[in-house]
């Protein structure tokens, strides 16, 4: 009989293997438990608005309610059609709900279970999908089957990527799923694969745009031979043209850039107004410096990987969403695959640590802007609610986590970047 062991593990032996399928299995049920028990309102409360959006016949950017670059539109315009395909109702307003308008922006919108459970289960696979290509990296690529069973496990039961697909419904593991898959494939060979998948990753969520310049970078100095940067360049162009086609096309543009704008606003203005000007400057200083390292590193590969970490760490450390810190805990645990204890204890630090202080600051939202839960108002310390200071202290601990990733990228792009003669 075939199971999930010899799927993943083709003709594995080793002892280890045995314990993958409890690992799927509680990562599963955990989840699944979450599911179908209790969801955070704000981001599904935007799905749910654009589904409503797109089944009354509008555009994905015609009216307020997406505000992201489209790969997650089409996915939700996916999913919309599914909920309708069953006669699954979105939501409905709830005067009760807790977290008020002035919080999540979304109003007092909640999601039917069912709705929910569709969004929920498409994210849970793609958690699953990610932790096989974790694996996958770590044991074809740097051929370490232990770490990689290691690494499988600490991604599909870490609470913080548990806690953003079955509780906060964010898409940001979709758009780490085909970062991965990019790095694989550029690994392996396929700069075609490799190209394309990136083109999608970045047009998710584009937090993996250093790790792109340092594949298209690694693509060339694996074998010198500029035919594998061309293929990883120019699928990653065609791949994004094509995806990006309808939005071009209805004039959408600006739109769907609105969420990258928006977060680079987040920055102190004068940074800001130097990086929109030099952002083309600054990409050629990159891939020069990316360039001349790659050169010579002794192990390419997870050179590649400590670049995306040093640089992605550097935009985390200014305070943002926890979901954002998925990147890291994937390019982490990819990473430190030789050393899988040291992986164990920086995940325990970001996604127990992270995750817990991250959720309870959740109903340090509701108690500070709402009064309405007497348990969590009659907690005090000095005249204040014990959940509303940890709220306030919350972006400290995120910018703490973004060090601390920091820190790591650059010990480890020290360690595998060591110049060698050749």
């Amino acid at each position: 009989m075939l199971t999930l062991s010899d799927i993943l593990l083709p003709n594995n032996q080793s002892r280890w293997g045995k314990y993958l399928l409890y690992v799927v299995l509680i990562g599963f049920i955990v989840r699944l438990g979450i599911s179908i028990s209790v969801t955070y309102c704000t981001d599904i409360g935007y799905w749910i608005r654009v589904s409503s959006n797109l089944t009354a016949g509008y555009g994905l950017y015609d009216v307020p309610g997406y505000y992201y670059m489209p790969i997650w539109g089409y996915v939700i315009a996916v999913l919309t059609y599914i909920c309708n395909a069953l006669n699954i109702k979105y939501g409905y307003l709830d005067s009760d709900l807790l977290i008020p308008e002035v919080v999540t922006g979304a109003g007092q919108i909640t999601p039917t279970i069912e709705y929910a459970l569709i969004f929920k289960l498409f994210l849970i696979i793609v958690d699953f999908l990610v932790a096989i290509y974790i694996y996958r990296i770590i044991k074809d690529i740097f051929k370490n089957e232990k770490a990689a069973l290691m690494g499988f496990a600490i991604w599909f039961l870490s609470p913080l990527s548990i806690s953003i697909s079955a509780f906060r419904v964010n898409f940001d593991n979709l758009e780490i799923l085909f970062m991965l898959i990019s790095v694989y494939y550029a690994y392996s060979g396929n700069y075609i694969v490799s190209g394309s998948s990136m083109a999608l990753s970045l047009l998710t969520k584009p937090y993996g745009v250093f790790l792109a310049i340092a594949l298209m970078v690694y693509s060339y100095y694996k074998n010198r031979d500029v035919r594998d940067f061309v293929k990883y360049l120019s699928s990653m162009l065609i791949t994004a043209l094509i995806f990006m086609l309808p939005v071009l096309l209805n004039g959408d543009f600006i739109a769907s850039m609105d969420w990258l704008f928006g977060r680079l606003q987040n920055f102190d203005k004068d940074v800001y107004n130097v990086i929109i000007p030099f952002a083309p400057i600054l990409v050629v200083i990159f891939f020069y410096v990316v360039s001349k390292k790659l050169k010579y590193a002794a192990n390419k590969e997870k050179s590649v990987l400590s670049i995306g970490l040093i640089f992605t760490s550097l935009i985390l450390i200014i305070p943002g969403n926890i979901q954002y810190f998925l990147v890291v805990l994937a390019l982490m645990i990819v990473i430190s695959s030789e050393d899988y204890r040291f992986t164990y204890i920086c995940m325990f630090i970001l996604g127990i640590a992270s995750f817990v202080i991250g959720n309870v600051s959740i109903f340090g939202e509701i108690a500070y802007h709402d009064a309405a839960i007497p348990p969590l108002r009659d907690i005090t310390i000095a005249g204040y609610t014990i959940f509303g200071i940890i709220r306030a202290g919350y972006p400290f601990l995120l910018s703490a986590c973004g060090i601390v990733c920091l820190i790591t990228g650059i010990c480890m792009f020290r360690r595998y970047s060591h110049e060698t003669k050749v």
